[in-house]
């Protein structure tokens, strides 16, 4: 058995002025960007770093998870992006964490809402009704590998910029 952590960032507010764009291509805004480089710091100085980042294709959770891997000092080489996990449902989330290596103990997932609110409620003993954009929640528990993991697993952080911006 082995403590296993996941933690969750939705991706920063997204930039809606250019509506040519396909959603997979939407940029940050302003304040996604200040959010996510924010957010990055504080959970940095705050809380254990992952070994990996698995994130969505999209162009909007690329450039939230940015300044997490400057922060966290996590190289190119362990950073992962799933198309699966692009709009994914929990069923979708749930199928890239089976997936990992037994011997990772600890994963950073960026992605998109609903699944990520719809995932934290699902392992919580409090409702959340929404996951903020840049928002973060942690799934913590024990077992000898991710498939058991979520059997096991409880929420155990959930934190959003309006916290602490």
């Amino acid at each position: 058995m082995h403590k296993r952590i996941i933690t969750f960032v939705r991706h920063s507010k997204s930039s809606w002025k250019d509506f040519s764009l396909r959603d997979i291509d939407r940029p940050l805004n302003k304040r996604g960007k200040r959010d996510c480089v924010a957010m990055s710091e504080i959970y940095a100085k705050e809380f254990s770093h992952p070994e990996i980042i698995l994130s969505s294709t999209s162009k909007r959770t690329r450039l939230s998870l940015k300044p997490f891997a400057k922060a966290l000092n996590i190289k190119k080489e362990n950073i992962f992006f799933e198309s699966s996990l692009y709009h994914a449902s929990t069923d979708d989330i749930e199928s890239v964490i089976f997936q990992q290596d037994p011997e990772v103990k600890s994963l950073m997932m960026f992605g998109h809402n609903p699944g990520y609110t719809e995932m934290a409620n699902d392992y919580s003993s409090a409702y959340i009704e929404n996951v903020p954009t840049t928002g973060i929640f942690t799934l913590e528990g024990e077992s000898k590998d991710w498939k058991e993991f979520l059997k096991n697993c409880k929420l155990t952080r959930f934190i959003y910029p309006k916290m602490y911006v």
